[in-house]
């Protein structure tokens, strides 16, 4: 499920289940940081859901509810400082 890291700041992540129907886990460890922010971007690039997450024990477990959104292919951005990684997530009905 790993696709482009941006650096080395993440030692394990994993999104899953993916394809899902709105409802999905991100799972990682990695270099501790006080929050990372993750936007979740439709296919135009516009963002429509942001939520701030604790990462200072350097691990996060954290499962997102978006089933109001439509069914389609988002981009995951999770941001800590100048540190970045993309995912792919596909909502499917």
């Amino acid at each position: 499920v790993s696709t482009k890291d941006k650096g080395p700041w993440l030692e394990w992540f994993m999104l899953y289940p993916n394809p899902n129907t709105g409802s999905f886990t991100v799972e990682m460890t990695g270099e501790p940081e006080r929050e990372v922010s993750c936007v979740l971007y439709n296919t135009l690039g516009q963002p429509v859901k942001t939520e701030t997450l604790n990462f200072s024990a350097g691990n996060l477990v954290h499962t997102f509810h978006y089933r109001d959104l439509p069914a389609a292919v988002y981009l995951l951005q999770i941001r800590a400082g100048d540190k970045m990684r993309v995912e792919k997530v596909v909502i499917q009905r």
